[in-house]
């Protein structure tokens, strides 16, 4: 009988009867906390970052033109290094609507800059190469195929010796670099009074032209689209 007992017992074990319900336990312990409740509302987002991406705060150099004006230039101003025997000077194109001489002079004094003031040749050989040669964009054709490019610092004293005399540049230096294209300064309309620089189809050839300071966008007196800005750090 006993043994009887000890097998039901062991075959209760592996089978899984069920025995008699036994008396309540104590209480358990008390639950977890309640769940995260409802997100609150977003805050207001941050300013703009310099790249645009909101709240984000990059690194900005303010004394280095490349970074300080890069938004309003066709590409970010270039230094003309001294250690390939540059001036130290930045330079860029600055690119709006159409604007007269004395508009362009006033954009780049308020940013900083001035009309660039070339007086030498590797000033212009370097500018020619480094910041025109590539950018069609710095230039707009007019009707007789002329592609006028950006206003630089020249202008023609009143009442001057026409065409060449009386040029001198913002800065009070006397134009004296041989940066024109051939057969300018002639003042064909009798009023450029003004220096750009120009591509002539008929010479395949960049260089300055006189020009009218105020253009007025007829025939092939197109207004030109840029000015090349030099900034000194």
């Amino acid at each position: 009988m006993r043994l009887s007992v000890v097998w039901l017992a062991i075959l209760g074990g592996c089978v899984g009867l069920e025995g008699p319900e036994g008396p309540q336990g104590p209480a358990g312990e008390a639950g977890l906390p309640g769940g995260t409740g409802p997100e609150g509302p977003t805050g207001p987002t941050g300013p703009m970052g310099q790249d645009g991406v909101a709240g984000q705060d990059l690194a900005f150099d303010p004394s280095n033109p490349r970074e300080r004006w890069a938004g309003q230039f066709l590409t970010p101003p270039m230094l003309w290094d001294p250690a390939v025997g540059g001036n130290g000077h930045y330079y860029g194109i600055l690119k709006t609507e159409a604007l007269t001489w004395a508009q362009a002079k006033a954009e780049a004094e308020a940013l900083g800059g001035y009309l660039a003031c070339i007086d030498s040749v590797p000033e212009d050989e370097w500018i020619e190469a480094e910041l025109l040669q590539d950018f069609d964009d710095a230039f707009v054709r007019n009707s007789d195929g002329f592609d006028i490019g950006p206003w630089i610092g020249g202008i023609q004293r009143p009442a001057s010796a026409e065409p060449a005399g009386g040029f001198r540049w913002i800065t009070g230096e006397a134009v004296d670099v041989p940066g024109w294209l051939f057969d300018q300064p002639n003042n064909a309309l009798g009023i450029e009074d003004a220096i750009v620089f120009m591509v002539d189809p008929s010479l395949n050839d960049l260089g300055w032209s006189d020009y009218p300071s105020a253009p007025d966008n007829v025939s092939w007196q197109v207004i030109p689209i840029t000015a090349l800005i030099e900034i000194e750090p």
